[in-house]
């Protein structure tokens, strides 16, 4: 039994790769993660591991900040309704 026959053909058959062009650039970018997809993933990965570690540090700082604020406000949210409570009970 005879293995199945591989394509001879490129993928790139018939595109524009002509990296003067926006169409030839983006069309030899796919030929190039068709033909080494793990290459691909990894220089993807390496690419944007600083904007997802940036991302992550911002998430953190602002939901520090939002639960120093939402302390803060409730701290003052009582301090209001206890002295309500007590001019309420001068004028009684």
């Amino acid at each position: 039994m005879e293995p199945p026959a591989t394509p001879t053909a490129s993928p790139a058959v018939g595109l524009n790769l002509d990296k003067n062009t926006w169409e030839g650039w983006i069309n030899s970018f796919i030929v190039w993660a068709a033909q080494d997809p793990s290459g691909f993933l990894t220089t993807i990965l390496l690419i944007l591991s600083p904007f997802l570690a940036i991302s992550l540090l911002l998430a953190w700082r602002l939901s520090r900040i939002l639960k120093v604020q939402k302390k803060e406000n409730s701290k003052k949210i009582r301090k209001e309704t206890n002295t309500s409570r007590l001019r309420k009970n001068k004028n009684n």
